[in-house]
């Protein structure tokens, strides 16, 4: 049976009711037969006694302008976005900021909480209650995307609530762009990769830097000095004159003796550079990868 919505006298639609419902309200004089109806999909505003030729006798009272069509699932009793959106929203954004340790949960939760708050506290018409709930919604998603934000940028920039960090985190950015560069221009070569390295590492700026990291990165610089010099000698032809001596003084103890000595001076940068990293670990610095 076709459902109708009917118009109350503060001109908002009510249903959908069937029309032996509409019928009652009309004859108990609760409704005037020349209330205005509109069928449940329909479009059109008619009198109650056009659509349904009868009226009973009940005073009549002056018909409300018609709305536009009423909808079969109203979205909230004065026409805006659903009533559960503002509640929603605050949820939804508080549980972003709780989760704003996870950049992508955080944002993927914040995105919306801003979306339906927007839409509930400027497009509805919500009571103050909702309102609220609506904007505290918008606040907390906003609040979650900057701190996401932050966290990213803080992640390329380096740490700037902590000076003393972020200038070891320059450094420490400084020595990975030498090391990608050298074995960029020298590749498979590590011989020119180490004279590169040794030559670039003077140049970088620690002067910012707490004393206890300078001594030790200068202690780094400094080991990849005195790796130039046993790295280059460890070639073919070093090994080479190594078989020869070791075979006219019968002193087989010499041979790789140049190789022994370039993997322990390279071993002495990586024990400079541990050192190093444990130093900038103590003030919170986020180690860079290269």
């Amino acid at each position: 049976m076709t459902a109708y919505y009917y118009l109350n006298p503060a001109n908002e639609s009510v249903g959908p009711l069937k029309p032996d419902e509409i019928r009652r309200l009309v004859e108990a004089g609760v409704l005037s037969s020349e209330v205005m109806v509109c069928e449940e999909g329909g479009e059109e505003w008619k009198s109650y006694s056009s659509v349904f030729d009868h009226s009973p006798a009940t005073p009549p009272q002056s018909a409300p302008a018609p709305l536009g069509p009423p909808k079969s699932a109203p979205l909230n009793g004065q026409g805006g976005y659903p009533s559960w959106f503002p509640m929603a929203s605050m949820v939804v954004g508080i549980v972003s900021i709780l989760f704003s340790c996870v950049p992508g949960f955080a944002f993927v939760l914040a995105v919306p909480a801003i979306a339906m708050g927007i839409l509930a506290a400027v497009k509805s018409k919500v009571e103050a209650t909702k309102r609220t709930q609506a904007v505290t919604g918008v606040a907390t998603g906003g609040v979650s995307i900057l701190i996401v934000l932050a966290s990213l940028a803080f992640g390329i920039i380096g740490s700037p609530f902590n000076q003393e960090a972020s200038a070891i985190e320059r450094v420490l950015r400084g020595e990975g762009a030498v090391i990608r560069q050298a074995k960029s221009k020298y590749p498979r070569n590590s011989i020119n990769q180490t004279r590169f390295v040794a030559g670039q590492m003077q140049s970088i700026d620690t002067s910012r830097c707490p004393p206890d990291f300078r001594y030790a990165f200068q202690q780094h610089v400094n080991a990849w000095e005195q790796a130039v010099p046993y790295v280059s000698a460890n070639t073919g032809l070093t090994a080479f004159f190594e078989g020869l001596y070791a075979g006219y003084t019968e002193d087989y103890g010499v041979i790789g003796t140049a190789n022994y000595q370039a993997q322990m001076a390279l071993r002495y940068v990586d024990s400079t550079f541990h050192e190093v990293k444990s130093i900038s670990a103590k003030y919170g610095v986020k180690i860079p990868q290269f």
